[in-house]
């Protein structure tokens, strides 16, 4: 089942009188980066942000200065699809 045009999901378990028990599923986001000089470059990495997390970058931190588009579910580049979880 399609989750509008950023994902879809699907029932793999159902309880006996026919209710989804597990459900397994996905989004899809892309984000940009705009270009970066060097200087940016080894800046950012010496604040420690990146350093921590997946893809070496927080949509919600310092890195955010550098995206120049996101495309897809913000929440899943957040962290957490809520969408999907809901």
């Amino acid at each position: 089942m399609h989750l509008g045009d950023i994902g879809q999901y699907r029932i793999i378990s159902e309880s006996p009188d026919g209710r989804p028990e597990i459900i397994v599923g996905h989004t899809v986001s892309k984000v940009t980066f705009r270009p970066m000089s060097d200087e940016e470059i080894w800046a950012y990495v010496k604040t420690g942000d990146p350093l921590d997390k997946a893809g070496a970058y927080g949509v919600q931190g310092i890195g955010s200065v550098f995206i120049e588009k996101i495309e897809g579910d913000f929440y899943s580049i957040m962290g957490l699809p809520l969408n999907l979880l809901y």
